[in-house]
């Protein structure tokens, strides 16, 4: 049998042999003919169709177009209310609910500033209840508070990054410059420079691994030509003069220059020298800058920077250089007097009279003559100035205190005291359980609410005395008067000239850790307070109260291990505080000291845990004051935070208003497309095919939207699947996120949402797959939307957080910048999951349906209507297909809509062609008046009706090419000149543009350091003169700025107080 038999036995019965065929009249060309009609017919024979008279609807068709609207309006609803779900994600680029800036994103900020101050490297639970802070986010403006400690705890933290300090250290002009008090010359200790003997010492039992005290560890480095040019006449008296007597150092002066010659070689150099930090002196000239951010990624990848501190780094009073005054002025001062850093040089200044080098050289060991101090000088100051007498240090009280108890000024070390890490656990512990049972517990809470603040001045009673005047404690206040009360600490930012009383903060946090850490009684502890005794019972006896809950109700009883722990750590430190004070009877200066806490149980115990509490919250910071009579840990006053806002242009908000105004269009189609569909339900008496509703989606959205479209709607769907879902509320005054699944509906919605990708790709595989759509495409979508489904229900994706702070710290401009950690409120990968599932779905779903049509064979699909060339290629495969005898394919006037045909009368507007078509069959009368489709024929050759293809095959037409004459080689070039001169116009366009474009404000090169400064310096001034100027130019000349705009670097703006 041929192929000519098979197709000629497959026809329906009815449909006419064919000879030819005839063009739509009117508004098409016989050439562009998008049906076919009987050859051989009379018109009225083309007039006449099946005739239906019978209009009525059986009880199957009703019930089917019933059906089909209610999922019509549930599916539009749905499209609507999908909307509502996503709006609140789309309110930054983030897809973060919620996320503004004095809002979630202070929170977020506050929550890594706050673990930071603890750990630097770990994982953060944001959806745990721990996380939650005693603090208004819902006002415009919430202050985002930084603990001015935490340069020196990140420089402290970073001290052992050998490889990140040396790379820095090759950025000095020259060792001089280094913030430190050197101890030796070389590497190999072979050359003291300490200012004393004691000092010495004090070196090689404490810094010995500091590569900070050597002159090697940077002299190395430098360049040592630019150096020299700077420093040379000085560094010949002091140091090299020294060196240049011996071949030692003459061999040193060699080898040491320029001496850097890589990273790991270096490195080795300093381990095999024992040097395993790098830490400076604790210096309070320059306020360090900060700079730190964290990284926070949505579904798409994209990750957005967030600054959680921005600290400014300026110059201040520097009032701890009596302490010592850095090595520049060491070197101009030296230089001056003629000395040598070189404790083993003749003109080092100990051996200046009455002392005598030739002594030394006796015996260097035990050598002790000290020229301006008895037994050997009898007339102190009649000497060679030392150290000390260089700075001109006042005969007062407390420099006598501190040269007694802690050592001549000019060779005291400062350092940074980290909190050690058994407290910081303690504190963590302390706030998780408050935290959790604040949350809880709503007794607990109202307990802890009524807990007021107050001051209170407590005072260790054995500083107690009424013969005592007090002059604070701050070794660098040498001026301070007495006073009957006792006064602050030190301070990095002290006011020597402020003497108030010295009072202490207590409220509801820092009391009940006090009290849960110390067991003290309210009598006991506030019979510590002179004056305020009252009012410091006004907070402890409710934080009695609280705590006995605290105690009672805690989830993890809090372990008193842990409090034995810390207060060993604190003993061994011996952190305390110290008081100046003059006893006023005997005239006798009196140096006061009080540890925190004592090995044994004391009264002043409670009040050395707040001290405790805060120095570990960060207000308060623990300095070691090292001289050559003693060594102190000081704890500091508590500081003021420095008060940051959140940057809300650090969140875009451009990507999702695309995205918002794409969706919105999906649905306002959709919904404009059903109401549309259901106007013409309406007109047609709900004559309709009601299944075809159920394919809605799948033809509208293709045929009056677009694949692109659909494929943005669907991919919102699943980053929002992909996205944690968060609420960030109060519980108890403790503002914290929640995590917070979508419901089982809400899931269900957004599953759907995202099945418009698959949507998208089987209109793709129609090309491929149309005789099998129909059935693969419904188990495919269906199979994935269950998947989609059950994942979101049974493990929807929550946030991820990590602590990885990354830090550069730069000890030549003291400057810090940070990296915190990253954030992933979506997840990339899940989102590719979900995709890839959508693709698993269609080709599972394909072979099986595959395999059961080649198991249970059906009719030839071939045979089926092949479609009409104003039906797309959807619309085809998924309508139902109700033929006529002859073939034609029987579409209701409402399902038109859907697939992009509006009619009227006689008339088809083609809303995929944007033409007017008059249809030709209007006239025929069919069921339900519905438009008749008839299968184009578009090849000639393989038409049933016609000769073989033989025939044609021995047909040549010839074709005869003329040569082109010269007027059309012209315009055959001047055409191809305009299409690559557009081309290359377009391009032109794009990079002209790109400058323009590069802000909102279409303002060419516009730039945050040049002209965003400068503008605002102009104004900053001109409103100063002229307020109300009226309209200026900007380029006029009277603008002139000398200030330089090349760098790279942001300039401050000025504003006149």
């Amino acid at each position: 049998m041929s192929m000519r038999d098979m197709v000629d036995e497959t026809k329906p019965t009815g449909i006419t042999q064919r000879t030819g065929r005839k063009s739509v009249r009117g508004y098409m060309p016989e050439r562009l003919s998008i049906s076919r009609r009987n050859i051989g017919a009379t018109d009225h024979q083309e007039n006449t169709g099946p005739k239906v008279v019978d209009m009525s609807m059986t009880t199957t068709e009703a019930g089917e177009a019933a059906l089909g609207l209610t999922y019509l309006v549930f599916t539009l609803v749905l499209t609507l209310y999908y909307l509502k779900m996503l709006s609140p994600v789309l309110s930054n680029d983030l897809w973060w609910e919620r996320f503004n800036a004095s809002g979630a994103q202070s929170y977020v900020i506050d929550v890594y500033n706050g673990q930071l101050n603890l750990v630097t490297h770990g994982t953060v639970d944001f959806t745990s209840p721990v996380l939650g802070i005693y603090k208004d986010y819902s006002t415009y403006y919430t202050p985002i508070e930084v603990t001015p400690t935490y340069p020196r705890m990140v420089a402290h933290a970073h001290s052992q990054d050998i490889a990140a300090i040396i790379t820095n250290l090759r950025t000095f002009s020259g060792p001089e410059a280094v913030d430190t008090q050197y101890c030796w010359l070389d590497f190999n200790r072979t050359w003291e420079v300490a200012h004393t003997s004691m000092r010495q010492k004090r070196c090689q039992t404490r810094y010995i691994e500091n590569a900070a005290m050597y002159w090697e560890t940077t002299a190395r480095l430098v360049n040592w030509k630019t150096f020299m040019d700077k420093r040379e006449g000085e560094w010949n008296v002091t140091v090299a003069d020294g060196l240049r007597k011996t071949p030692e150092g003459r061999a040193w002066l060699t080898r040491t220059p320029n001496a850097f010659k890589d990273l790991p070689t270096e490195m080795a150099l300093w381990k095999q020298a024992g040097l395993t930090y790098f830490t400076l002196q604790y210096m309070n000239a320059v306020t360090w800058s900060v700079t730190e951010t964290m990284s926070i990624a949505n579904a798409f990848g994209s990750h957005e920077e967030i600054s959680n501190k921005r600290m400014t780094g300026r110059d201040r009073d520097w009032s701890l250089w009596m302490y010592q005054w850095s090595p520049g002025n060491d070197i101009y001062v030296a230089q001056a007097c003629g000395y040598s850093f070189i404790r083993s040089d003749s003109a080092n200044q100990q051996f200046t009279y009455p002392c005598d080098y030739a002594d030394y050289l006796l015996n260097p060991a035990n050598y002790t003559c000290d020229p301006c101090n008895s037994p050997w000088n009898p007339v102190p100051g009649d000497c060679a100035p030392d150290w000390e007498w260089m700075m001109g240090m006042p005969d007062v009280p407390i420099v006598q205190m501190v040269r007694s108890n802690v050592g001549p000024f000019g060779s005291i070390d400062a350092f940074f005291v980290p909190a050690p890490a058994s407290l910081k656990t303690l504190y963590a512990t302390f706030h998780t359980l408050l935290t959790e049972l604040a949350q809880s517990n709503q007794a607990f809470h109202n307990a802890l609410v009524a807990i007021p603040g107050y001051h209170a001045d407590p005072v260790p009673p054995s500083w107690l005395n009424p013969s005592y005047e007090y002059m604070g404690g701050d070794p660098s206040c040498t001026d301070r008067q007495p006073l009957p009360f006792v006064q602050s600490s030190m301070a990095f930012d002290i006011a020597c000239t402020d003497q108030s009383r010295h009072t202490m903060l207590l409220h509801r946090f820092n009391t009940l850790f006090a009290l849960w850490a110390s067991k003290a009684s309210p009598p006991t502890m506030c019979s510590l307070c002179p004056t305020l005794a009252s009012v410091c019972l006004s907070v402890v006896v409710p934080s009695v109260t609280a705590l006995d809950l605290f105690n009672n109700n805690a989830v993890t009883p809090p372990s008193d291990s842990l409090v034995q722990v810390a207060k060993a750590d604190i003993v061994t430190l011996n952190v305390g505080t110290l008081q100046f004070a003059f006893n006023i009877v005997d005239s006798t200066n009196v140096f006061l000291t009080q540890p925190l806490l004592a090995s044994t149980l004391s009264a002043w115990d409670a009040f050395g845990w707040v001290y405790l509490y805060e120095w570990a919250a960060g207000i308060r910071e623990v300095v070691s004051i090292e001289g050559d009579r003693g060594v102190f840990s000081v704890v500091s006053n508590t500081y003021d935070p420095i008060i940051n806002e959140a940057g809300a242009l650090e969140v875009p908000k451009s990507a999702c208003q695309y995205l918002w105004i794409i969706s919105v269009t999906v649905s306002a189609i959709l919904v404009s497309v059903g109401a549309i569909f259901t106007g013409y339900t309406v007109l047609m008496r709900f004559r309709i095919v009601g299944r075809n509703l159920f394919r809605f989606n799948r033809i509208v959205g293709v045929v009056w939207l677009g694949r692109p479209l659909l494929l943005v709607r669907g991919m919102t769907a699943v980053v929002l699947l992909s996205t944690s879902p968060l609420d960030f509320g109060v519980i108890h005054g403790f503002t914290r996120f929640e995590f917070a699944p979508r419901t089982f509906v809400e899931s269900m919605i957004v599953s759907g949402e995202a099945m418009w990708i698959s949507y998208v790709i089987h209109d793709v595989l129609l090309l491929f797959t149309r005789h099998y759509e129909l059935h693969f495409a419904p188990i495919s979508t269906g199979l994935c939307w269950l998947v989609y489904v059950i994942i979101d229900v049974a493990s929807p994706y929550k946030i991820e957080a990590t602590l990885d702070q990354l830090c550069t710290v730069d000890y030549r401009i003291c400057g810090i910048r940070c990296t915190s950690g990253a954030i992933s409120m979506g997840n990339v990968k899940r989102a590719m999951m979900l995709l890839v599932i959508q693709v698993v779905c269609i080709a599972v779903a394909f072979c099986v349906v595959k395999v059961w049509q080649c198991v249970r064979p059906t009719q030839s699909a071939k045979s089926a209507f092949t479609g009409h060339l104003l039906l797309s290629g959807s619309a085809t495969a998924f309508l139902h297909k109700e033929t006529t005898e002859k073939g034609a394919w029987m579409v209701d006037r409402a399902a038109c809509v859907m697939c992009g045909l509006i009619t009227f009368r006689s008339y088809f507007f083609d809303t995929k062609l944007w033409l007017l078509l008059v249809d030709r069959d209007a006239n025929e009368v069919v069921k339900w008046n519905k438009k008749l489709f008839e299968p184009p024929e578009l090849n000639l050759a393989l038409r049933d009706d016609e000769a073989d293809i033989s025939t044609y095959a021995s047909k040549v037409v010839q074709i005869r090419l003329e040569t082109s004459s010269r007027k059309r080689f012209f315009a055959m070039a001047a055409g191809l000149g305009y299409v690559f001169a557009t081309i290359f116009a377009s391009v032109t366009y794009l990079t002209l543009t790109s400058t323009n474009m590069a802000n909102d404000f279409w303002w060419a090169n516009y730039n945050a350091s040049r002209e965003h400064v400068y503008v605002s310096r102009m104004y900053n001034s001109q409103l100063l003169y002229r307020p109300h100027g009226g309209t200026v130019s900007l380029d006029s000349t009277i603008f002139v700025d000398d200030a330089d705009y090349n760098s790279s670097l942001a300039k401050g703006v000025e504003v006149t107080m």
